[in-house]
C-alpha cells in the first residue's frame, strides 16, 4: 500500500501492477510443475503470456482500488481506463516474447559455464 499517497499517478500504478504481477508469477514459475510438458522454452513463453494477460487485470484491479479508497471521485481518467483496456490484448504477447527471450538467453548463459 506504499503506493496509496501518489494521487492518480498511472506510471505509478503500471510499475506496481506489473511488479506485483512479476513476483506472483516467479512465486508460481518456481514453486509448482506448472506447464513443465512443454518444455523449458515453451513453459517461458506460455507463461510470459499468462502475465502479460494478468498485468493489466491486477493494474485495473489497483485503480478500482485506489478509486474506491477516496470518496472524492475518481483518481484515473476515463482515456487512462481506456488505454490500459486497449493493450490487453497486446500484453499476452509481448509476455511470450519476453518469456521466450528470456528463456533462450538463460540457456545460452547455462551452456556458457
Amino acid at each position: 500500500m506504499g503506493w496509496m499517497p501518489y494521487e492518480g499517478l498511472l506510471w505509478l500504478v503500471m510499475s506496481v501492477g506489473i511488479t506485483l504481477t512479476l513476483l506472483w508469477g516467479w512465486i508460481v514459475f518456481r514453486q509448482t510443475p506448472f506447464l513443465n510438458g512443454l518444455g523449458p522454452l515453451g513453459r517461458s513463453a506460455v507463461f510470459g503470456a499468462i502475465l502479460g494477460l494478468a498485468a493489466p487485470l491486477v493494474i485495473l484491479g489497483l485503480m478500482v482500488l485506489k478509486t474506491g479508497v477516496h470518496a472524492h471521485g475518481p483518481e484515473y481518467s476515463p482515456l487512462e481506463i481506456r488505454w490500459i483496456t486497449q493493450q490487453i490484448s497486446i500484453w499476452p504477447f509481448v509476455g511470450g516474447l519476453a518469456g521466450f527471450g528470456l528463456a533462450i538467453i538463460g540457456r545460452s548463459l547455462a551452456s556458457q559455464e
